[in-house]
């Protein structure tokens, strides 16, 4: 069966089996990024307090050399 991820807490709860307590707090600090093909997430050495939640599509990984 596949489960359709509505938000950023929908995919935790998923990730976790179960829900989660203080959804309010969760859903205050996410926010919304959508990418097009070739946009980059992150890239290497660049530090972020950030947990991503990919709900539709592919991340690719590339490792970029100098």
């Amino acid at each position: 069966m596949r489960r359709t991820v509505g938000s950023a807490y929908d995919a935790l709860c998923v990730l976790a089996g179960t829900v989660l307590p203080e959804r309010e707090v969760l859903e205050r600090a996410t926010r919304l990024r959508e990418l097009v093909t070739g946009d980059a997430l992150f890239r290497v050495g660049e530090r972020h307090p950030t947990v991503f939640a990919v709900t539709r599509g592919v991340v690719r990984l590339v490792y970029e050399t100098p």
